[in-house]
């Protein structure tokens, strides 16, 4: 049985491997500190403009702590901390065979100043996790 298992888990990891084609990512792009709000935004429209882009969130440094401290089970620990200690980012969905062509076009965005992503090995290995401990 375990045998089976594991010839199994070989196929699916060759299988993930060697997928061919366009995948949807999602990508992480931060904004520069120093611009404004309208500023922030406006690299919307910019964003928008790279092809393989199929959709776009601004999430302001208020959103993003609100979310944040939402996450936390003691919320009363965060208080005093201001949303100025955030960068505003965009949340990009993108479909795209080339994730590392894509991530160097944001980052050659004016205003970008870092971008992020889980890798596909990240992704695989906590499917697999989920798999193997039904967690």
């Amino acid at each position: 049985m375990k045998k089976c298992l594991l010839i199994l888990l070989l196929l699916l990891l060759c299988l993930a491997l060697c997928a061919c084609g366009k995948k949807e990512h999602q990508i992480t792009a931060y904004v520069d500190e120093s611009l404004s709000d309208a500023e922030a935004k406006a690299l919307g429209t910019k964003i928008n403009q790279l092809p393989e882009v199929q959709q776009t969130q601004f999430i302001s440094r208020e959103s993003a702590l609100e979310s944040f401290i939402g996450d936390m089970e003691d919320a009363s620990a965060f208080s005093g901390i201001g949303a100025t200690y955030l960068r505003h980012r965009y949340e990009i969905t993108v479909l795209t065979s080339d994730i590392d062509a894509v991530v160097a076009q944001l980052e050659a965005i004016p205003g970008i100043v870092k971008v992020t992503y889980p890798s596909d090995s990240l992704l695989f290995s906590l499917w697999l996790q989920k798999l193997i401990t039904g967690k």
